[in-house]
């Protein structure tokens, strides 16, 4: 079965990004990431989760690819 295809909106213009930008961004998400995989252990049912950390976030864009 395919998954229907997704209106993304308007086409916004591609501009470029400044590498300073761009790093500071990364980073920002990484923490988001690393916060949200910290909140799950702490507040993990599983005992593999808790203990082990066997578990990991992503934040993803809108066609599922991952971002941070």
């Amino acid at each position: 079965m395919e998954e229907p295809d997704r209106d993304a909106g308007p086409l916004i213009p591609m501009r470029a990004i400044d590498p300073v930008d761009l790093e500071v961004v990364k980073a920002s998400l990484s923490g988001v990431v690393q916060e949200m995989q910290n909140s799950l252990f702490r507040t993990g049912f599983s005992t593999i989760v808790r203990e082990s950390q066997d578990a990991s976030c992503a934040l993803m864009n809108a066609r599922g690819e991952v971002v941070a």
